[in-house]
């Protein structure tokens, strides 16, 4: 169980996407290592993202925040940073919704994304980067832009996409004659 099946977009703006978390489901927020009390999330877009958690406590609603991002962070328990990558790879992997600063135009088509069926065909080009070819930790880059890091080295790059949805066919590889990295090339769709 992820938190993307449990949970629906409520809001997907320019600004930021709020999950709804579908009625019935406290005890896999637990499962998931929530307290199961949760109602919605909220994670800006942009440079900064502040993560919002909404939760119903004795019958009011209540809410507590932290960020992240090019601004620096908020000092968390190691729990409430899981929750907010939980929260965040939901919305980028899951729903495949851009929520960074630099690609403004990507930003701005994601806010249609309302379901994961919203981004089915839609094909991206992925670069898996490494220094060595043993490296276990691969720089991942989507579309030319930076999506995460993906650890299990080179080989764990296929099965990634493949567990998102996607299919994914190899195109290549090439070294960078400025960095002399190793570049694996993919076109991934669902």
């Amino acid at each position: 169980m992820k938190l993307v099946d449990i949970v629906k977009i409520r809001t997907n703006n320019y600004d930021l996407v709020v999950l709804e978390v579908l009625p019935g489901h406290e005890m896999d927020l637990i499962d998931l290592g929530f307290d199961g009390n949760e109602k919605m999330f909220r994670l800006t877009k942009g440079g900064n993202h502040t993560c919002t958690i909404f939760s119903m406590v004795n019958g009011e609603l209540k809410s507590f925040s932290w960020h992240w991002g090019d601004d620096g962070h908020t000092i968390v328990a190691p729990i409430v940073d899981k929750w907010g990558k939980m929260i965040q790879d939901c919305i980028i992997e899951d729903y495949n919704i851009y929520i960074e600063k630099r690609n403004d135009a990507r930003r701005k088509k994601d806010c249609s994304i309302m379901s994961i069926e919203d981004s089915v065909g839609e094909p991206h080009k992925i670069e898996a980067m490494v220094w060595r070819l043993t490296d276990d930790d691969v720089c991942v880059h989507m579309d030319g832009q930076f999506y995460k890091h993906v650890n299990g080295g080179l080989d764990a790059i296929e099965p990634y996409f493949h567990n998102l949805g996607y299919k994914v066919t190899f195109e290549g590889t090439r070294r960078s004659p400025h960095t002399n990295c190793y570049i694996y090339n993919y076109s991934i769709v669902r």
